[in-house]
């Protein structure tokens, strides 16, 4: 009888705390810009973002990919071999200082090299402009890849991002920023500064695990409802990296297989001829500390040819050192927020969706039962004795 009016009253509670977590993303989104700065973003295709930042003095203006994977900064030089139009002319800006430092970049599609500049760097639509260093890079050896340049916004602690340069000369309150990534036709972001306390404290915040990678700790893969957290072969597989500067997911092969030739492939001509929707593709949930992200055929299935589509699935491996990675299709599912200073990423509790609530519901009700067990057992066995 105890049990079952304790068991009520747990009941009670849930249904009242899903009432005040249920908030619907267009509430979400209507306030929670209300005070941060905001720089939109444009998104091409659905798999990478690009925002215009000025470089030197006058201000030359570029679009260039928003990395949240990598530690470098650089904008084509003038002289580039391989780089697209256009190009950063060193000669024009009166601010430019050389730093006579040698740099080069190995990206799983190929490399570039350059030399390091200080100069000034702004974001034209968000108020900051301020001095720092960044790569122009000489070399540029990724066929078929046409980036401007690329704003390095990664974990590292040896090298400073914008945000960094920005709060330490004082134009902003906190080096905190944000990603507000979503797809076609609504709008982008990238967020900063006058991050209130109210809306620090519905950020879930994890560890970063890894020094110079944005990284969080996986602790379960679900595919639909099948748990495949033990089927993962990488040595680093249950790490995974949060990076804007990955189209696709990257993931141990048992699950890629798991996923294509139990669901996708059967719908689909060829690896790249698939229906762009269909009631048989899986989610992918990944379980974080306190998070679960939950990615759809929405976010996974990108355009390819003739109005078809194709699974935007990569095979993790030596190519990311055994890390998953989780793009542009996870990043979409949340608001990502990155403490570079504490070495922490969060994840705004908007986003935090009911199922995760639930979990965390009949745990705590299972811990309960087993209490008030034990109680019973303890007052049983002293009334015996």
């Amino acid at each position: 009888m105890i049990i079952t009016f304790i068991l009520l009253i747990i009941c009670i509670q849930a249904k009242l705390k899903l009432k005040t977590h249920s908030i619907s993303n267009h509430q979400i989104k209507l306030k929670r810009h209300t005070t941060i700065n905001s720089v939109p973003l444009d998104d091409q295709g659905n798999i990478i973002y690009y925002i215009n930042v000025s470089f030197g003095t006058p201000s030359q203006i570029f679009s260039i990919v928003v990395d949240t994977g990598s530690v470098t900064t650089w904008i084509s030089n003038q002289t580039c071999e391989g780089c697209i139009f256009p190009r950063f002319d060193p000669n024009i800006s009166i601010t430019l200082q050389q730093a006579n430092e040698d740099h080069s970049i190995n990206y799983n599609i190929g490399s570039l090299s350059g030399k390091f500049v200080q100069d000034y760097v702004g974001l034209p639509n968000g108020n900051l402009n301020v001095s720092m260093k960044f790569m122009l890079a000489n070399v540029f050896t990724m066929p078929g890849i046409k980036f401007q340049g690329l704003l390095g916004l990664s974990s590292y602690n040896d090298r400073q991002n914008i945000f960094e340069y920005g709060y330490q000369q004082k134009q902003l309150e906190t080096s905190l920023f944000g990603l507000d990534l979503n797809q076609n036709p609504e709008e982008s972001f990238l967020f900063y500064n006058n991050f209130s306390d109210d809306y620090l404290d519905q950020v879930i915040w994890m560890p970063n695990v890894l020094n110079h990678q944005w990284s969080m700790k996986v602790y379960g893969f679900f595919v639909n409802e099948i748990d495949l957290t033990d089927k993962i072969t990488l040595q680093n597989g249950t790490v995974a990296l949060m990076d804007s500067g990955s189209s696709c997911l990257w993931l141990d092969e048992e699950i890629i297989n798991y996923m294509l030739h139990r669901y996708i492939l059967a719908n689909c001509i060829n690896n790249y001829a698939c229906p762009c929707n269909s009631p048989l593709y899986p989610n992918l949930n990944i379980y974080l500390a306190g998070v679960k992200i939950e990615i759809t055929s929405e976010h996974y299935m990108i355009p390819s040819n003739n109005g078809y589509c194709k699974p935007c699935l990569q095979k993790a491996g030596s190519t990311t050192h055994d890390y998953t990675i989780l793009g542009d299709p996870a990043m979409q599912t949340i608001i990502s927020i990155f403490d570079k200073e504490n070495q922490q990423f969060g994840v705004y509790q908007g986003n935090k969706l009911h199922n995760l609530l639930i979990f965390q519901i009949i745990q705590i009700s299972m811990i309960t039962i087993q209490l008030i067990a034990l109680c019973l057992f303890c007052y049983k066995y002293y009334q015996y004795k």
